[in-house]
C-alpha cells in the first residue's frame, strides 16, 4: 500500500519512479559518410581517338567509405544506371555518349571486390569525335551499399582526337626539329689565256 502523501517516499514519488522507469531508453548516433570514387586504369592515363575505335582500355572505379551492391555487374537496374553516368562533355551523334555510352552492357562492368569495379570498354566503329571529350562519371547512389547521393568521381579522362591531314599532305603526331648544316664548297675558277692578233 502506497501512503498518499507529496515527496520521494510517498505515492507521487513512487510514480514519478515508475514512469520514469517506464519510458526510459538509450539511442546510438551513427555518422553515416557518403563513398567516394576514384577512377584508374588504362583510359584514364591515356585515351585517343583510335584507342576507343578499338576497345579493351579499362576504367576502374574504387570505392572508400562504402562498398559497391553486391550485385553490380548483374543484369540489372543499379549496374544500368552505373553505366549510363559515364558522360560526355559533347553530345553529338558520332561522339562518346551516342557511340560509346548507350552500347555499354553488365556483361562489360565486373564487381572486381567489395570496394573495386572494373569495366572494359567495348570497340565503336563509328566513334569519331569532333573535338576532344571529357569524360566524367556519375555514380548512382543504387550502386553503393550506404551511399544515399549520387557521387561524382574523380578523375575525369579525356578522349584525344586524331588530327586530320589535308589531302596530299602528312600530318606528324610529333613536332620534328630538323638542324640545316651547309657544308662549305669550294670552287676554282680558271682564267684561260685569251690570244689576240695585232695588225
Amino acid at each position: 500500500m502506497i501512503l498518499w502523501r507529496d515527496g520521494k517516499a510517498g505515492f507521487v514519488g513512487a510514480s514519478k519512479r515508475a514512469i520514469k522507469g517506464f519510458f526510459s531508453y538509450s539511442y546510438t548516433v551513427t555518422t553515416i559518410t557518403n563513398g567516394s570514387v576514384v577512377l584508374t586504369g588504362t583510359a584514364i592515363t591515356a585515351l585517343i581517338e583510335s584507342d576507343v575505335i578499338t576497345g579493351s582500355k579499362t576504367v576502374i572505379a574504387t570505392i572508400s567509405d562504402d562498398t559497391w551492391l553486391s550485385t553490380l555487374g548483374d543484369d540489372n537496374a543499379a549496374t544500368t544506371a552505373f553505366l549510363l553516368g559515364l558522360t560526355s562533355d559533347r553530345n553529338g551523334s558520332t561522339e562518346w555518349d551516342i557511340q560509346v555510352r548507350n552500347n555499354l552492357t553488365f556483361t562489360m562492368l565486373t564487381r572486381t571486390s567489395a570496394t573495386v569495379a572494373t569495366l572494359i570498354l567495348p570497340a565503336s566503329s563509328g566513334y569519331e569525335p569532333n573535338g576532344n571529350e571529357t569524360i566524367t562519371l556519375t555514380v548512382d547512389a543504387s550502386a553503393m551499399t550506404s551511399t544515399s547521393s549520387d557521387v561524382t568521381a574523380t578523375p575525369t579522362f579525356t578522349v584525344t582526337i586524331t588530327p586530320v591531314a589535308p589531302i596530299g599532305r602528312t600530318v606528324l603526331a610529333e613536332p620534328e626539329n630538323r638542324e640545316i648544316t651547309l657544308e662549305p664548297e669550294t670552287r676554282t675558277i680558271v682564267i684561260e689565256p685569251e690570244n689576240r692578233i695585232l695588225h
